[in-house]
């Protein structure tokens, strides 16, 4: 279980460092696409354990009117 957290942490981080920043829908969008079988709830726990860990970080996006994740500038590069 925990091998399976990490693989989806380093996707996870591989989407975003792609992507330069992404909306929690565009995360989904992409994992599914990679064939990545994830729930909602899954993700979240992943993207807040990303978060808590600062490799991550969460901010508004005003014209979007939703939150975007990005790399933290103390992300770990051996992610």
């Amino acid at each position: 279980m925990e091998s399976h957290k990490n693989e989806l942490k380093q996707l996870i981080i591989n989407v975003i460092r792609k992507l330069g920043k992404a909306t929690y829908e565009e995360l989904l969008k992409e994992l599914i696409n990679k064939g990545v079988d994830i729930d909602d709830i899954e993700l979240r726990k992943v993207i807040a354990s990303l978060i808590k860990e600062g490799v991550i970080v969460k901010l508004p996006n005003p014209k979007k009117m939703k939150f975007e994740y990005s790399l933290s500038s103390r992300s770990n590069p051996e992610y």
